[in-house]
């Protein structure tokens, strides 16, 4: 505790953290672009009580529209001189998550699909899409003297619906 103290936290967000926006929102796309539709999913599903159908995406994209709003720097320590270890929370505004599912299977049963997305048609069945704010958790080392990212992991991923007007 008294090494958490001797850490400015208005400091490190506004001089730090908040430059580094673009940096973590790259990291957040790249991990959830980068993994398997199941494990994206699975994600969705462990947190959420959000059950899209499972074993008919063919794949999936997820895309920040606008970006990071109400940051909160929940905890952070020192490892060394010019590291910091990092507790960051703050919610997307506005991202895009689209699945690809067969043709076949969303003929079969489309009500399912208007109850959670839009739909657009594409040349093998239907892009499914929903747009949601995001509440994230994340943890990750902070180099000071050249805000680099390190070691970045999504510890909670809260979607929350965007009321239309």
């Amino acid at each position: 505790m008294k090494e958490e103290h001797q850490i400015n936290y208005e400091v490190l967000l506004d001089q730090h953290l908040m430059s580094a926006d673009r940096d973590i929102q790259a990291e957040i796309t790249d991990y959830l672009n980068g993994i398997s539709s199941m494990d994206f999913l699975s994600t969705i599903i462990e947190q959420n009580q959000w059950y899209p159908p499972l074993p008919f995406v063919v794949s999936h994209r997820f895309e920040i529209l606008e970006g990071i709003e109400d940051p909160n720097l929940l905890g952070c320590k020192s490892i060394s001189k010019d590291l910091l270890y990092i507790n960051y929370g703050f919610n997307l505004r506005i991202c895009e998550i689209a699945f690809d599912v067969s043709f076949y299977h969303s003929i079969e049963s489309p009500e399912w699909m208007n109850r959670y997305f839009s739909m657009e048609e594409v040349s093998n069945g239907y892009r499914l899409l929903d747009y949601r704010r995001i509440d994230i958790v994340a943890s990750f080392n902070y180099q000071l003297s050249c805000g680099m990212i390190e070691g970045f992991t999504i510890d909670q991923f809260m979607l929350r619906k965007i009321n239309p007007f």
